[in-house]
């Protein structure tokens, strides 16, 4: 998966940075997104890409009653 991931951002860079450099506006706007979406799936794919397991708080434990911090 991580090897997939890895190849996404790194075709989506490469398509980017063509499309950046050609002198068509299309192109630059093209090329713009392709980078925005590489980084993007880049950030995404530096977190964790499987669950390891059960959510933060377990079941059965004791939660902790706050204020409501909204007014």
């Amino acid at each position: 998966m991580e090897l997939m991931f890895a190849a996404t951002v790194g075709l989506l860079y490469a398509a980017g940075f063509f499309l950046v450099m050609r002198h068509s506006l299309m192109k630059l706007v093209l090329g713009l997104i392709f980078l925005s979406h590489g980084a993007n799936l880049l950030i995404f794919s530096a977190g964790e890409l499987e669950s390891r397991g059960l959510p933060i708080i377990a079941e059965g434990s004791k939660i902790p009653q706050y204020p409501m911090p909204d007014p």
